[in-house]
C-alpha cells in the first residue's frame, strides 16, 4: 500500500468523527442561541414593565358611609370585601413568622425575585407536567395584589419580578411584611372576602 493510499485512508476513517464533531458544535451553538435569545426577551419584558413610582396601588373596598343632604348618616353600604387594616406592630409575631415560614422562608435572604425557589418551581412543574408549585416570593405577590392584573402568564411574571425588586429597594422588609399582611386574601367570611390577617 503506498503513503497517499494510507493517507487517504486515515482521513476517510477521520471523516465520521469530524462529522460528529460538527454536529455538537452546531447542536451547542443552537443551544447558546437559544439561551441568549430567552435571555433578551426576558430583559426586553422586564425592561417594558412600568417603573413602580409611576403605579398607584389598589386599595381593597371598604364599607361605604351614605349621607343625607343635611350630613346626617342614613346608613353604609357594605363592600364585598371585609378589611380592618392594622398596624405592623399589631401583627403578632407569630403571625409574621409563620407567614414568612410557609409563604417565604427565605423571604430575609433575597431581594424581592428567589431566584432559587423560581428554578426549583420550574423544575417541579416541568417533572409533573402542571402547576404544582410557585415561585413567587412575599414581595412578588404584594406587587401582583396591589399593582398588576392576575392573568397568569410569563410576560406577567417577569414584570412582576421586576417591581418586586424596585418595591424592595424602596421599601424595609417589615414595611413589605406588614403591607402583604394588610393586603391579601384571607378567605371568606359570610360571602365576603376577608382581606388582610
Amino acid at each position: 500500500m503506498s503513503l497517499s493510499q494510507r493517507s487517504r485512508r486515515r482521513r476517510q476513517r477521520g471523516r465520521p468523527r469530524n462529522k460528529a464533531l460538527l454536529g455538537v458544535l452546531v447542536v451547542l451553538v443552537l443551544i447558546a442561541l437559544s439561551g441568549l435569545s430567552l435571555v433578551g426577551y426576558v430583559v426586553s419584558l422586564a425592561a417594558s414593565a412600568p417603573p413602580l413610582s409611576t403605579l398607584k396601588p389598589r386599595e381593597p373596598g371598604s364599607n361605604s358611609e351614605v349621607v343625607a343632604a343635611d350630613g346626617s348618616r342614613l346608613g353604609f353600604i357594605q363592600a364585598s370585601e371585609l378589611r380592618l387594616p392594622a398596624e405592623g406592630h399589631e401583627f403578632p409575631k407569630i403571625l409574621k413568622d409563620g407567614t414568612v415560614a410557609i409563604e417565604d422562608r427565605r423571604f430575609y435572604r433575597h431581594e424581592g425575585v428567589d431566584y432559587e425557589g423560581v428554578i426549583r418551581a420550574a423544575v417541579q412543574n416541568f417533572a409533573s407536567r402542571k402547576t404544582v408549585q410557585g415561585g413567587s416570593t412575599i414581595t412578588m405577590q404584594l406587587v401582583r395584589t396591589l399593582y398588576i392584573s392576575r392573568e397568569r402568564t410569563y410576560e406577567r411574571k417577569i414584570r412582576e419580578a421586576k417591581l418586586a425588586e424596585e418595591l424592595e429597594n424602596e421599601h424595609s422588609k417589615e414595611w413589605i411584611l406588614d403591607k402583604y399582611l394588610n393586603s391579601v386574601p384571607y378567605g371568606t367570611v359570610g360571602g365576603q372576602a376577608a382581606i388582610g390577617a
